[in-house]
C-alpha cells in the first residue's frame, strides 16, 4: 500500500469515526439538521504551514471521495460532508495560545460543526483547547499535536474531557513495536 493510499484509508476511517462519534455523543442529526443539509466538519489548524495545508488537502480528498460515492448514511438518509476551515496560526512564532483558542471557539460557534479533524498544531494549544472542545462536546480527531499530556487529560480524570482522539502514535511510542506497546513481550 502506498503512502497516499494509506492516508486516504486513514481519512475515510476518520470520517466514518467522526460521524459515529457524533451520533454517540448526541449532536443533532434528526430534528435539528435538515436532510439536505451537509454534515459540517471543522478543520482548525495552522494553514500557513505545510502540515496544516496538507492536512486540509487530505481531509478534502477524503470528503470529495465520500461525497462522490453518495455521502454517508444518517438513519435512512444520505448526507454529504462539508468542510469549514480556519487558520489558527498557532504554529507561527510569537502567536499566543489564547489567540489560537479564539479561532477554535469561533469556528465551533459560527460554523456549528458536527466534529473537528486535524486540530491545533502546537501541543500547548491543543491542551488549552481541550477545555473548549469539551465545553461544546465536540468530537476531535487530532492528527498533528502529539503531546503525551493530552492522553492523560482525555482519560476522564477531570470528568469533562472525553471527546478528543489522536490519529497518530504518541512521540514517546515512536520506535517501539506494536507488540511492546500493547504489553506483549
Amino acid at each position: 500500500m502506498t503512502g497516499k493510499e494509506r492516508i486516504k484509508k486513514t481519512l475515510k476511517a476518520g470520517a466514518v469515526f467522526v460521524l459515529l462519534a457524533g451520533l454517540l455523543c448526541g449532536f443533532p442529526v434528526d430534528g435539528g439538521i435538515y436532510a439536505a443539509e451537509p454534515v459540517v466538519i471543522a478543520v482548525p489548524t495552522s494553514l500557513g504551514f505545510l502540515e496544516g495545508k496538507e492536512s486540509l488537502k487530505a481531509v478534502q480528498m477524503a470528503v470529495d471521495e465520500i461525497n462522490a460515492a453518495g455521502g454517508v448514511a444518517v438513519g435512512s438518509e444520505k448526507r454529504s460532508f462539508k468542510i469549514e476551515s480556519i487558520d489558527l496560526k498557532d504554529a507561527a512564532g510569537g502567536v499566543p495560545v489564547p489567540e489560537a483558542l479564539l479561532g477554535l471557539e469561533k469556528i465551533i460557534l459560527e460554523k456549528k460543526p458536527a466534529a473537528i479533524v486535524v486540530g491545533p498544531f502546537r501541543s500547548e494549544a491543543l491542551l488549552a483547547g481541550m477545555d473548549i472542545i469539551a465545553k461544546y462536546k465536540m468530537p476531535l480527531l487530532g492528527t498533528i499535536a502529539m503531546s503525551p499530556a493530552s492522553e492523560g487529560q482525555d482519560q476522564g480524570e477531570s470528568g469533562k474531557v472525553q471527546v478528543c482522539f489522536q490519529g497518530l502514535v504518541e512521540r514517546h511510542l515512536l520506535g517501539q513495536t506494536p507488540r511492546r506497546h500493547h504489553g506483549h513481550a
